[in-house]
């Protein structure tokens, strides 16, 4: 409020914050609020979370470096480098002592995620992103929708596959 009083934006981007994400359990009260915290970002978009069998949830996001339309405290535009989202993987361990979450990156930038909803809350297998193929000035960079295999029996990251739309 002080800062609108000023002249300047009421909401900005203030990465020294950090990023704080609380998770509440189901049945849960406000007393069983865990917070999380982690690296600067901003998301807009999730595509889905679940409970694992080890006491992880997993929640897959499209995470900003920074928010786009947000200005800096001062007014000043965000750099227009950070205003890419890219499909992460953030996993946190409610059964572990840490407060902080790990990350796992796909080769997905996009935007707009979506999945079968009838996996809503549980482990699922694909999802798909408005994404990017060629470049295209008309759709902003948004001509191709991306698949983001979530789920598979060995150990490794999402794969990312783009193909073009219309």
């Amino acid at each position: 409020m002080q800062r609108a009083m000023r002249g300047q934006p009421p909401y900005a981007w203030e990465p020294d914050k950090g990023t704080y994400i609380g998770i509440l359990p189901r049945n849960g009260s406000s007393a069983d609020l865990r917070w999380f915290k982690g690296e600067p970002c901003y998301v807009y978009h999730p595509m889905n979370a679940f409970d694992t069998e080890d006491g992880k949830l997993i929640l897959d996001v499209m995470k900003y470096e920074a928010p786009p339309g947000f200005p800096n405290p001062d007014g000043s535009p965000t750099r227009p480098t950070q205003q890419g989202a890219r499909l992460v993987r953030w996993i946190f361990d409610l059964r572990g002592s840490s407060d902080h979450y790990t990350e796992q990156v796909s080769d997905l930038a996009g935007e707009f995620p979506r999945f079968d909803e009838r996996f809503a809350t549980q482990r699922y297998r694909h999802g798909y992103i408005m994404s990017a193929a060629l470049s295209d000035t008309v759709l902003g960079g948004r001509n191709a929708r991306g698949r983001y295999r979530a789920h598979r029996r060995r150990k490794r990251r999402g794969v990312a596959v783009a193909t073009r739309c219309g």
